[in-house]
């Protein structure tokens, strides 16, 4: 490889602009939506899942280590749970915490970080095998970042915060991306079979975080708002949008 960082910082710049693009989509479904902020919410819980159902948990299975998956997924949400305690409980002092929409914003951009580390590991380590497999990944990864980019934008829509907010938490999620595409191609994590252990467990992690946030902090919240069938409905149309896109994406 004649440019050791020039894949990596193409992975970063991929992964960034396929989180703003999401961004921007849901900037503008906001603006349709903006005398009803809570269905925009249900909505963005219902792409969470919709993303857990048919990404992040089938990608994460693919390893064939069901155990490693559930103990990362145990242990991602419980750390979520205790994370949600400390707030509640330990930091009342500090009153920008106690927003509910700051919660739900700071556990999916956790969610989501720990996801790409061995996700940027897999693609270095794969690009190293067969370099023709490039385009193909960056595309994949550009188009599967958008939807997490309409979800991770939601919570701020609610906090009345700036755009820019979330232009610097893609910055930062496509850093830790292009960070582990480096490694992979640097150290050829991937192909160790106690890293492939490690990266099982990080990714079932990542599942449980993200299962948290889309449960706990949105759609249970938003629940409560709204009548079943509304709330049934607008979570269904979600789930299936997000079928729909990664069928034909």
């Amino acid at each position: 490889m004649d440019y050791p960082l020039l894949i990596p910082l193409t992975a970063s710049l991929i992964g960034f602009a396929g989180y703003i693009l999401g961004g921007m989509f849901g900037f503008f479904t906001h603006y349709v939506m903006k005398r009803y902020l809570i269905w925009f919410q249900t909505f963005a819980g219902g792409l969470l899942v919709g993303i857990l159902l048919f990404e992040l948990l089938p990608e994460t299975l693919q390893t064939g280590d069901s155990f490693g998956v559930f103990a990362g997924m145990c242990f991602g949400f419980f750390i979520m749970k205790l994370l949600d305690h400390f707030l509640h409980e330990k930091m009342t002092k500090f009153s920008i915490l106690q927003d509910q929409n700051w919660h739900s914003y700071f556990f999916l951009m956790i969610g989501i970080l720990v996801h790409n580390f061995p996700t940027g590991i897999s693609i270095g380590t794969a690009v190293m095998t067969s370099e023709d497999l490039f385009t193909a990944f960056l595309v994949v990864l550009f188009l599967h970042h958008i939807p997490e980019g309409m979800a991770l934008i939601s919570p701020l829509f609610l906090l009345r915060k700036s755009f820019m907010i979330f232009v610097h938490s893609a910055c930062g999620l496509a850093l830790v991306l292009g960070l582990g595409t480096w490694l992979g191609m640097s150290v050829g994590l991937a192909a160790n079979e106690s890293f492939t252990r490690i990266s099982t467990w990080l990714m079932g992690c990542a599942v449980g975080m993200v299962s948290f946030v889309a449960i706990h902090e949105i759609l249970w919240k938003t629940y409560q708002q709204l009548s079943f069938f509304r709330f049934s409905f607008i979570v269904c149309s979600a789930i299936i949008i997000t079928k729909a896109y990664f069928t034909f994406f």
